[in-house]
């Protein structure tokens, strides 16, 4: 099965968990979900597979998820007037169709669907109707349907007032700012910013840059201008929209509680320039020697492949005493030794052994930071480090080492997660600090400040006045603080990305990209301690 199909099965089943625990009367939709999956595959007679890489399949199942979550967040919050049931069908069905319209017709020859980047939404609707149709859906539904659908066309101001309740725009309202934080929120939207403007492209050929600059759409002459106006694009477009809406996006913080919307730590991640460059960040070994010029690619190169041939030694059973004595022999004679890169490296005689220190140390200790280091910030990592000697079979050290992670960064909390590939989540290991709220155990792997850090292996922050945390509604309904500011880096282990350090509540000022850095060196220490953990320990057998 490929990733494709595994992320949307994945992403059905959290619509389908939901529907069981709350409306268990329309686990029906099951066929709801195969049906849009046949229309986008190209099995319907008469469209055409999905061919436009950005508005797919995943955007309309992740633009429905995220609807489905703000609903859960308004039921949580409204439990004496939660959404019926027939409105949550219609959110469903018009978080489904809404980008339809990018679908080519059967016999269409011409461009992949791009062309139709400025009228998709008529014919989004014209393919909700028509398959409601068939399913005998009533005329009061389809009607409603596309009421909603024409609610998410960007291009239009839109019209609240055409809905005869407040639950029937409530349900629109979250159609529409889903479309719109769901895009943005995508763990790879900045890399996905090539296939929407590959859209715009054929959409400007098709129907005339002048005549769209006549009806006041903005055309993109590059897609480096795009690049460049996204974050001006956030914060003076899409903010506003999601405003006039209501700011459906509140309700994703009391879905998710602990006062975090994963949905905007998303967002600020993909857009925040400073993340992006000129911090620290773990490197393998091989990058940093190349980057020293000690080694060439080729050599590295030669000695990846060398050590992917080498075989894996059997784990050394418990030792002590004079076992113990005997395994640090066989340790200083390297007879039980799994070969790392630098093994291979000397063995291949390409760097002497202080060379390959050096790149150890460069990797551990930056020289570019441990120039900028104040002697308080030095003190810091010595101590750290002399504490994590102590720590292999003592927890509570490893704590205390968390603990003066809080004091030096002056945060409230500091959290290690740990990955489940398995099950797409991050879940906590480790966690101290003084945070009143409770904390999170665990975040989906494509969630959140913790999960972009974790898809993208490299660290990010977001300081206070980066979150919106201020809702200007009506009558909102009072929820959680919102944590605003959170610093999160991945942690390493002999190269292999296994989980996340995060600190929260920064109780002075933000947190800053020094702060990144700093955490960076830490963290690569720790990681040195959680592997002698994880080859000492050995796991409780099954069964």
């Amino acid at each position: 099965m490929n990733n494709s199909l595994q992320l949307q099965q994945r992403t059905i089943a959290f619509i389908s968990d939901f529907l069981s625990k709350e409306y268990a009367g329309l686990e029906a939709q099951e066929q709801l979900f195969k049906d849009t999956a046949a229309l986008f595959q190209g099995l319907w007679p008469d469209y055409q597979a999905c061919q436009v890489g950005y508005h797919t399949f995943q955007h309309a199942l992740d633009v429905t998820l995220a609807a489905i979550r703000m609903a859960a967040g308004w039921n949580k919050l409204n439990p004496q007037t939660p959404l019926a049931p027939q409105h949550i069908e219609v959110l469903l069905c018009s978080g489904l169709f809404h980008d339809a319209g990018y679908l080519k017709d059967k016999d269409d020859q011409e461009g992949s669907g791009g062309k139709y980047t400025f009228d998709h939404t008529n014919r989004s609707k014209e393919i909700a109707r028509s398959y409601l149709s068939r399913q005998n859906k009533p005329p009061e539904m389809i009607n409603l349907v596309e009421l909603i659908i024409e609610v998410t066309d960007f291009g239009k101001e839109p019209d609240l007032t055409v809905f005869a309740s407040p639950e029937e725009g409530l349900v629109a309202r979250m159609v529409a700012s889903a479309d719109l934080m769901a895009q943005m929120a995508d763990i790879d939207y900045m890399s996905r910013l090539h296939d929407l403007y590959d859209e715009f492209l054929e959409g400007y050929a098709f129907v005339g840059r002048d005549k769209l600059q006549e009806q006041g759409i903005r055309i993109f002459d590059s897609f480096e201008e795009l690049l460049k106006e996204t974050v001006s694009f956030y914060e003076k477009i899409i903010l506003p929209r999601l405003a006039s809406l209501g700011r459906m996006d509140r309700y994703l913080i009391a879905f998710f509680g602990e006062g975090r919307n994963p949905y905007l730590e998303n967002i600020i991640a993909n857009l925040s320039a400073q993340m992006q460059a000129g911090q620290v960040k773990w490197q393998k070994l091989g990058e940093i020697l190349q980057e020293l010029g000690l080694v060439s690619e080729e050599v590295i190169h030669e000695a990846l492949l060398r050590q992917q041939k080498s075989k894996a030694p059997s784990p050394l059973p418990e030792a002590n005493g004079d076992q113990l004595r005997e395994r640090l022999f066989q340790w200083a004679a390297a007879t039980n030794k799994s070969k790392q890169l630098g093994d291979v490296l000397m063995e291949m005689k390409a760097v002497e052994p202080s060379t390959l220190r050096h790149g150890l140390l460069a990797q551990l200790l930056p020289p570019r930071l441990l120039n900028k280091l104040s002697r308080n910030e030095l003190i810091f990592l010595v101590n750290t480090s002399l504490l994590v000697q102590n720590s292999q079979n003592a927890p509570w050290v490893f704590k205390q080492i968390l603990e003066m992670i809080n004091e030096q960064m002056e945060c409230k909390t500091c959290s290690l997660f740990l990955a489940d590939q398995h099950a797409h989540r991050l879940i906590m290991a480790l966690q101290v600090g003084t945070l009143d709220r409770k904390i999170k155990q665990g975040f989906d792997i494509d969630k959140g400040l913790i999960g972009w850090v974790f898809s993208h292996g490299r660290s990010a922050y977001l300081a206070k006045g980066m979150l919106i945390d201020q809702y200007e509604v009506a009558q909102a309904t009072p929820i959680a603080e919102e944590v605003d500011s959170l610093l999160a880096i991945p942690v390493y282990i002999n190269g292999e990305l296994v989980g996340v350090m995060e600190l929260a509540e920064k109780i002075n000022g933000s947190f800053s990209s020094r702060d990144a850095d700093i955490m960076t060196v830490v963290t690569n220490i720790l990681a040195s301690l959680l592997l002698l953990i994880s080859q000492t320990i050995t796991p409780p057998q099954k069964g």
